[in-house]
């Protein structure tokens, strides 16, 4: 529990070079993929709705992915991390319910003019999180091997 550690040293930085390369890693991966997708589905005649609700869903996609990886810093996804805090799966819940809504209710289209999505938009918003997810995973093997 963090009430137990010692206090960190105040001639550390506040931010760790290892987190500072995952922060600037995630946001690389977010970026080009949000925005790479919205170009992609723009060049394939998609509606400016699609783009955009493309956009939105690999942000809270990817973010939840780095959520699970954020469970632990330094060791790979175990699912007993995800059952120790009962909030995670509530939460992660909430916003794939919250997500579903934007996405597929009319009234929600109308207000964020967002657009209902195909399974291959799925398919490409999943790959970029995972990719996301895939990523950290790989930084944290190679910190750990040193």
């Amino acid at each position: 529990h963090i009430m137990t550690r010692p206090p960190r040293d105040p001639s550390l930085p506040l931010i760790p070079r290892a987190l500072t390369i995952r922060i600037l890693l995630v946001s690389a991966i977010l970026l080009a993929g949000a925005f790479g997708l919205q170009h992609w589905e723009r060049a394939h005649d998609a509606s400016p709705e699609v783009a955009q609700t493309i956009v939105v869903n690999v942000f809270a996609l990817t973010l939840t992915t780095y959520l699970f990886n954020c469970l632990s810093l330094d060791r790979p996804l175990l699912w007993r991390g995800i059952r120790r805090n009962p909030w995670i799966a509530a939460s992660v819940l909430g916003l794939i319910a919250l997500q579903l809504l934007y996405t597929y209710t009319p009234a929600m289209n109308d207000l964020f003019h967002s657009a209902p999505l195909d399974a291959a938009a799925w398919a490409r918003i999943t790959a970029i999180a995972v990719i996301s997810y895939l990523a950290l995973e790989l930084i944290k093997l190679a910190q750990r091997s040193r």
